[in-house]
C-alpha cells in the first residue's frame, strides 16, 4: 500500500480536530479503571482507550489519535488527565492545539516523502487532484482499478466519466468505498466540487464502516485483503482529503448539511459481503449496533462545526471551476 499527498494542508486538520474531542470520553473511562495510583498502568490504559474512542469517530485516524494521545500525557500529569472533560473549554482548547500540532508535524514529514509533487512541482495544484492509491488509482494516467466503473471513470472524455458516475449513483448503495472515493476525484478535477465533497465523505464513512466490521482475527497482515482494505481507507482518506476538505471548508453550511446527509443514509448497511467478498466480518447481527455508534459519533464533528463555522474562512482559494452539483 502506498500513497502519495503532495503538499498537506494544516487546514485539513480543522475537520479532524472535533471529531478527536469524542476521544476525550475514554478519559472518564480509564479514570474508573485506575488503581492505587500506578502510573505505567493509568498511562497504558489512558492511550488505549482514547485511541481507541478517538479512531472510533469518522474522520480520524489512528495514527492522528495517537499523536495527540502522546502529546497530552506529555504535557500532563496524571491527575490533569484524569480532571479532562470534553465539556470544559480548557480541554477542548488542548486537544485543538495537540491535533493542529500533530498535523503540522505530519504534513512536513509527507511533504519530504513525496518526491513526485515537492520535486516536479513547487506547490500543490488546487484545481486538480494528483494523488495515488496502489493499485486503486494513480492520477498521472489516470489508472484505476476499482471494477466494474473503473474504465468509464478512467475516460479522457469527460461526458463519458459524467455518464459512468451517473450509472453509479444508481447503483449507490452497492459501491464499495474505493469505488466512490475514486469518483470523487474525477468529479471533483472535472469543477464538480460540491458532489465531490458528498461522494468523498460517503466514501469515508464507508470505509470506516467496513473497517469496525472487520473480523479482527482475521485482518492480517500487509499483504492480506483485512489489512490492505484497511489501509488504503487510510490512504484515501489523506490524501483525496487535501484537497476536498480545502475547498469544503469554505462554506461551512453546506458541508454542515453534507455531513448530515451522510449520516443520515449511513445508516443504511449495505450488503458488505458482495461488495467486499475477499474479506472476514464479523456476525452480521452485530452489524446494526456497530454501525449505529459510527452514525452517532459524526454527531461530534457536526457540533464542532457548528460552532466554529463563524471562524472559518468563508471562501477559499481559487480551485479552478465550480459546476452545478447535480449530474
Amino acid at each position: 500500500m502506498r500513497l502519495n499527498t503532495g503538499m498537506v494542508r494544516i487546514a485539513v486538520s480543522l475537520g479532524i480536530i472535533g471529531v478527536i474531542l469524542a476521544g476525550c470520553s475514554a478519559i472518564h473511562n480509564v479514570e474508573q479503571n485506575a488503581t492505587s495510583g500506578f502510573h505505567s498502568g493509568f498511562r497504558s490504559s489512558f492511550k488505549s482507550s482514547f485511541i481507541k474512542s478517538c479512531s472510533a469517530q469518522a474522520g480520524a485516524t489512528e495514527s492522528l489519535c495517537g499523536c495527540v494521545a502522546a502529546t497530552l500525557e506529555r504535557e500532563n500529569t496524571d491527575d490533569q488527565l484524569m480532571k479532562m472533560s470534553p465539556d470544559d473549554p480548557e480541554t477542548g482548547k488542548e486537544l485543538a492545539d495537540a491535533a493542529r500540532a500533530c498535523a503540522a508535524t505530519k504534513a512536513n514529514r509527507t511533504t519530504i516523502s513525496a518526491p513526485r509533487s515537492a520535486g516536479a512541482q513547487p506547490g500543490i495544484d488546487p484545481a486538480r487532484i494528483d494523488a495515488y492509491v496502489t493499485p486503486y488509482y494513480d492520477s498521472k494516467w489516470p489508472s484505476i482499478h476499482v471494477g466494474t466503473f473503473s474504465s468509464g471513470l478512467a475516460s479522457s472524455n469527460p461526458k463519458q466519466v459524467l455518464a459512468t458516475t451517473g450509472q453509479m449513483k444508481k447503483q449507490w448503495q452497492r459501491l464499495s468505498f474505493s469505488e466512490l472515493y475514486v469518483g470523487a476525484i474525477r468529479l471533483y478535477n472535472l469543477g464538480y466540487r460540491n458532489e465531490a465533497v458528498y461522494w468523498f465523505y460517503t466514501a469515508q464513512y464507508r470505509a470506516r464502516q467496513v473497517s469496525i466490521l472487520l473480523d479482527p482475527a482475521k485482518v492480517g497482515r500487509m499483504g492480506d485483503p483485512g489489512f490492505e482494505l484497511q489501509a488504503a481507507g487510510g490512504a484515501f482518506m489523506q490524501t483525496v482529503g487535501t484537497w476536498i476538505n480545502g475547498y469544503a471548508f469554505g462554506n461551512p453550511n453546506r458541508l454542515i448539511a453534507t455531513v448530515r446527509r451522510v449520516q443520515r443514509e449511513g445508516r443504511r448497511i449495505g450488503d458488505l459481503h458482495a461488495i467486499y467478498p475477499n474479506v472476514a466480518l464479523v456476525d452480521r447481527r452485530r452489524w446494526p449496533a456497530a454501525n449505529t455508534r459510527l452514525a452517532d459519533g459524526m454527531d461530534s464533528l457536526i457540533t464542532y462545526l457548528e460552532q466554529q463555522k463563524d471562524a472559518m474562512p468563508g471562501s477559499v482559494p481559487p480551485m479552478g471551476r465550480k459546476r452545478s452539483s447535480r449530474i
